[in-house]
């Protein structure tokens, strides 16, 4: 196992050894899928990586078989002070516990959900920046809603024994009247996938875009200093707003859902950059898709799951561009196997980026009745496209669903031929159906796991991998760490909720993320871990890390 050497940044990213793969060797998990033994809540264990890993919660136990993940790898889990981890209690199988709840990096509940306010995704961390309110670890913004208004509070917590009943004392910042749970949408953070105040802290930038259904969006920036509010309504539009953030200069980038390429003139398409008076800069990337912002120094970048924006080289990987030469560079390039799809996010801060990568089938297919029925095999009409041509498709596992004969249903059944319109599958009982069914391919994070996972699996499969913005380069020499097995299974059809979501810390010392340790393939079950990047004893922009806490 190959460890880091000391690696220097020249702005405020620490500079010390880490733990961490740089090989790129193929690393299955030991006791994977579910036998590995996590701690108990509080606990730790040391990665195969040599990353320090504590467990922050247990659904099973404290929540009634709830799952629990952070919100998203946009928004950062840990508090300014790294003390506290925001995560979100998911509203199956038991939808009166869902909500946000503050944890200590012990495990301890410390503000239960029945005693946080606002709505499941809208609540935030207050940053690090100075906004003229409290960045102890303790504040938090967020919104609440009534039927014709949504109103913008800061709160504040004790941790002074309270726990796990401690209270949010709140102050009401703005109302937006005429925004509530009918008529306009609700507000939200800019989009839901960016912290409260990124950028230079002054600001919140907010949306009437919440049901994600509002194609000529309003955007709203809220001066958190003097109380003042600015408002742009993209009135032709056409389309809504999938997410937007403040960048480090308080300028404003957003991730449109249509794609198509615009310049000089805004056409409301893909990723674009306007000034913090919302005047239309440019096209940063044509296409919508998985992004984060991020800045080294006086850079600003915006970060992206490179699956549709070709920079890569029509691979999967991760690409940046800077924001003021729109010069865009592959960063990190994962190499999959054939037919495989990657899932992934990125998270950035403080000069660096974390992304996961995982193996997974995006989409199920529809099989129409059996064209031909004999012995054991039944040919199928599917709608793979270009998924199965040149025969891609021979020697892949399936899950099969919705037939009217059961025993055509289940699996894992194995493709023993097919072309680019036809599958064929084992039949047990030799039945031709009369109606369609559905086929999901089964690889090496679904559950069940294909039977053949292991010989599927590849480097930074199931894994965290830690990216510097310190320099840009070719992916090919360009420094990477894969800090963490997340061994997360996502279920057959790819559950969003069971995705790792890594998120960063302000100072980009630890990573919050989920995993279910495919433990639990049902109910969107994850639970929250936190990764300490660096070793215990080392000084960390002048404090010394040891143990579960910055001392």
């Amino acid at each position: 196992m190959k460890k880091l050497l000391i690696f220097a940044l020249l702005w405020a990213a620490p500079a010390f050894a880490q733990c961490g793969w740089t090989d790129a060797n193929t690393h299955i998990p030991s006791g994977y899928p579910n036998t590995f033994v996590y701690p108990a809540v509080g606990g730790s264990y040391t990665d195969a990586t040599g990353c320090v890993v504590t467990r922050i919660t247990n659904g099973t136990l404290s929540h009634n078989g709830n799952g629990i993940n952070v919100e998203y790898n946009c928004c950062t889990a840990l508090s300014a002070d790294n003390q506290y981890v925001l995560g979100f209690v998911r509203g199956s199988p038991n939808v009166t516990t869902q909500g946000p709840e503050i944890y200590d990096r012990q495990g301890n509940i410390i503000v239960k959900a029945s005693n946080v306010p606002g709505n499941l995704q809208e609540l935030k961390w207050a940053g690090p920046s100075g906004t003229g309110q409290a960045h102890d670890g303790h504040t938090i913004y967020y919104l609440s809603y009534t039927t014709n208004s949504s109103s913008l509070y800061v709160g504040t917590f004790l941790d002074n024994g309270c726990a796990p009943n401690c209270t949010v004392t709140s102050t009401l910042l703005h109302t937006f009247a005429g925004y509530g749970s009918t008529g306009n949408m609700n507000m939200e953070f800019a989009g839901g996938e960016s912290d409260v105040t990124n950028g230079s802290g002054n600001y919140v930038l907010l949306d009437d875009d919440a049901g994600g259904t509002a194609v000529n969006p309003t955007f709203f920036n809220y001066n958190l200093k003097t109380g003042a509010l600015s408002t742009w309504d993209f009135t032709s539009a056409g389309t809504h707003a999938d997410g937007a953030t403040l960048l480090h200069d308080d300028s404003v980038i957003v991730n449109w859902t249509s794609s198509g390429t615009c310049s000089p003139t805004d056409c409301y398409k893909g990723i674009e950059h306007y000034a913090i008076d919302f005047t239309f800069d440019k096209q940063i990337f044509p296409n919508t898709g998985h992004y984060t912002t991020g800045w080294y120094g006086a850079n600003n970048y915006v970060v992206v799951m490179d699956n549709n924006h070709g920079v890569c080289g029509g691979g999967n990987g991760v690409s940046i561009a800077d924001v003021a030469t729109n010069t865009k560079t592959c960063i990190f390039k994962a190499e999959i196997s054939p037919g495989a799809s990657l899932a992934g996010s990125v998270s950035s801060k403080n000069g660096w980026i974390i992304t996961y990568l995982q193996d997974y089938n995006s989409a199920s297919y529809t099989l129409s009745a059996a064209s031909t029925t004999t012995g054991t095999t039944t040919d199928y009409t599917d709608t793979f496209g270009s998924k199965c041509t040149s025969n891609g498709c021979v020697g892949w596992y399936w899950e099969i669903s919705g037939f009217t004969h059961s025993q055509n249903n289940g699996g894992p059944f194995l493709t023993s031929t097919s072309t680019s319109t036809t599958i064929t599958v084992n039949n047990p009982n030799g039945i031709a159906e009369t109606h369609s069914g559905t086929a999901v391919w089964l690889n090496t994070n679904t559950y069940p796991l294909s039977p053949n996972w292991a010989s599927l699996w590849a480097p930074n499969y199931n894994e965290l991998v830690l990216i510097p913005l310190s320099t840009v380069a070719d992916y090919h020499t360009h420094p990477y760490w894969r800090v963490v097995q997340t061994r997360t299974c996502s279920g057959a059809q790819a559950d969003y909720w069971k995705e790792p979501f890594g998120t960063l810390s302000d100072d980009a010392t630890l990573v919050a993320f989920g995993s279910d340790g495919c433990q639990n393939s049902t109910l969107d079950y994850t639970d929250i871990f936190v990764l300490q990047l660096y070793p215990n004893g080392i000084q960390v922009n002048g404090v010394t890390l040891s143990g579960l806490s910055i001392q």
